[in-house]
């Protein structure tokens, strides 16, 4: 169906204007109660769970089979997977191809939209990110080398025990040179490789914070193209593993998803969580870059709370272009620096100033990191679904309505009481999970402290919040 209508212009309320919708909605008095008692009612719950779990033996939680056959969680699962791909090939279609302007461009929607929707769904199912993650697909299809050079003994290379002859000796060091001298060009594109995710995922949260130019959704999908190659490049190299277990987004999930409600397992969807398996976000392999994922993530919610306060509105008052980039790119890495410093402090005196474990923190910050995600993106990402909605109708600008959609407009959330309440809910619930998560960590170590915990949950619960609602 083609509309006569031009396309209905968008509000100047778009998701990276208005980050958080609850700052200023709780200023007009929504909460229904002063903003202070949330922001001391907030630690007040982590505490006191903290004191409550603290005076109550620990439970083991198995899990119980909720009936679900495996032949159906089977191909739900590789149903969801193969949407998921032919989804990713849909975005970066309609990001070259469709409008440039990032607003009238269904994918800048999508880059709000995702993060939140992916963080929901591993909160409800722990394994779901996993099973349909599209890079990871990409990465399992294209598959490794069947054989992975210079991983063979020099010795049978040369064949010293099969008794060769001194030429097909000769032969064999040249070969096993040769395979060496290709090891060390194939080492330096892996280090390349290794290096992308974190800069990538460093740069999707870097734009919206600190660049001040026109966001484009030709940009985006660039991003995003970028990402597609680097999982397609990696998976041939080094194959699905290495892959999953390096990819940032893989890691912020899966760690947020042991929090989960339910998992999926061989033998069916299990309620409760399972223990850790080798690639997850807390074996000690891998809990090293997933908690600098988690402090990176955190990070940048602390500096999109701290970017709205007004004491920071005047310190970038009289900058311009390149300075304001430049000041806006401080305050992010000093954001994240002190996430950093909060951890390795509240790690350390968990661990009484020893080495610890580095995977003993991984769930409180998974924890945490849920709470703000969800508290600081439900707001502009229901603003998003509708645009979502509305846009596909006409992906390609083209004047058509597909679905009838696209005279719609989204609803202002600002002014909804009930908006207004679950970001201060998400990010209080986020502290008590949190507590809740690494208390049953620390209690696996005989030598270690809790306390420090509940006062790290507590501290961050009362500042996010105060950020957040103070007028």
């Amino acid at each position: 169906m083609v509309n006569n209508h031009r396309r209905r212009s968008l509000p100047d309320v778009v998701p990276n204007r208005v980050f958080p919708l609850v700052a200023h909605a709780a200023h007009g008095g929504l909460l229904g109660v002063p903003w202070w008692t949330v922001v001391v009612a907030g630690p007040a719950f982590v505490a006191l769970t903290y004191l409550t779990l603290r005076a109550t033996p620990p439970v083991r939680r198995d899990g119980w089979r909720l009936g679900v056959p495996r032949a159906v969680m089977t191909t739900t699962w590789s149903v969801l997977g193969g949407a998921a791909v032919v989804a990713l090939a849909a975005t970066l279609v309609i990001g070259f191809r469709g409008p440039e302007r990032a607003t009238a461009n269904v994918v800048y929607y999508l880059s709000w939209l995702v993060p939140l929707g992916a963080t929901v769904a591993v909160l409800v199912v722990g394994d779901a990110w996993r099973r349909i993650d599209p890079i990871e697909s990409l990465a399992a299809l294209v598959g490794a080398p069947a054989t992975q050079p210079g991983r063979r003994s020099v010795g049978a290379a040369v064949g010293t025990e099969s008794g060769a002859h001194s030429a097909d000796a000769d032969a064999a060091r040249a070969s096993v040179d040769h395979d060496r001298d290709r090891d060390d060009v194939i080492g330096a594109e892996r280090r390349g490789i290794g290096a992308f995710p974190g800069l990538a995922f460093f740069a999707f949260w870097w734009v919206p914070s600190c660049y001040v130019g026109a966001l484009t959704a030709r940009l985006i999908a660039v991003w995003l193209a970028s990402w597609v190659v680097w999982g397609v490049v990696a998976g041939r190299l080094r194959g699905r593993a290495w892959v999953s277990a390096r990819d940032p987004f893989r890691l912020l999930l899966d760690t947020i998803g042991r929090q989960a409600l339910l998992r999926g397992r061989a033998d069916g969807l299990v309620a409760g969580v399972s223990p850790a398996r080798r690639g997850d976000p807390q074996d000690p392999a891998t809990a090293p870059r997933a908690n600098r994922v988690l402090e990176i993530m955190i990070g940048v919610l602390v500096f999109r709370l701290v970017a709205v306060t007004p004491w920071w509105i005047e310190i970038e008052r009289p900058l311009r272009d390149w300075s304001l980039i430049g000041m806006r790119t401080f305050g992010l890495v000093w954001a994240c620096a002190l996430v950093v410093l909060v951890h390795f402090v509240t790690a350390a005196a968990t661990t009484r100033f020893r080495r610890g474990d580095r995977a003993l923190l991984g769930d409180l910050l998974g924890a945490l990191a849920a709470g703000m995600i969800i508290g600081g993106l439900l707001p502009p990402g229901l603003t998003a679904a509708q645009n979502v909605l509305a846009l596909l109708s006409d992906p390609f600008d083209q004047g058509w309505d597909t679905f009838g959609t696209i005279t719609w407009r989204p609803v202002d959330l600002t002014a909804n009481a009930v908006v207004a309440w679950l970001e201060p809910v998400a990010i209080i619930g986020g502290g008590v999970a949190g507590v809740a998560a690494g208390l049953a960590a620390v209690r696996r170590r005989a030598d270690a402290l809790d306390w420090p915990l509940m006062v790290a949950a507590a501290g961050t619960v009362g500042t996010i919040l105060w950020l957040n609602l103070h007028p």
